[in-house]
């Protein structure tokens, strides 16, 4: 765990966009605030770092 002024390392993100995405494809809410299908901006954000994500599914597993 980084503190809040450290910088997040690029793998760091990677994995953090790729748990989300796949809670979402699994139709799981992917954190507290996630009101499931549409409208999550967690899972937009994670779309933006990992554009071509069904084809890196196997992050995170």
């Amino acid at each position: 765990m980084s503190r809040l002024d450290e910088p997040i390392d690029a793998g760091s993100v990677e994995f953090s966009a790729a748990l989300t995405l796949r809670a979402h494809d699994e139709e799981r809410r992917c954190c507290v605030s996630c009101p499931g299908k549409g409208g999550c901006r967690q899972e937009a954000w994670a779309r933006e770092q990992l554009p071509d994500w069904p084809a890196r599914r196997q992050v995170g597993e």
